[in-house]
């Protein structure tokens, strides 16, 4: 089901359901990525933590591929 189209009661519920749905993301684990996603508070915001976590070219291409499964509706 569509992340957007459904209702959650906390941000960490949000966050959750997108994790389980980025399992093609290469990241350390999920527990990290949810970590970092939760201190996120916006797209820059994220790619700066990403980055810090990794490396500037790793970090680049974690955050294009959450782009790419939408993450900006975790900041909406």
């Amino acid at each position: 089901e569509d992340i957007e189209a459904q209702k959650f009661d906390s941000l960490e519920e949000k966050i959750d359901a997108f994790v389980e749905n980025c399992e093609s993301v290469k990241y350390s684990s999920p527990e990290v990525l949810k970590e970092i996603l939760t201190k996120a508070n916006g797209m820059c915001n994220l790619h700066n933590l990403l980055v810090k976590a990794t490396t500037n070219s790793r970090g680049q291409k974690i955050y294009n591929e959450l782009k790419d499964k939408k993450v900006e509706i975790l900041f909406k």
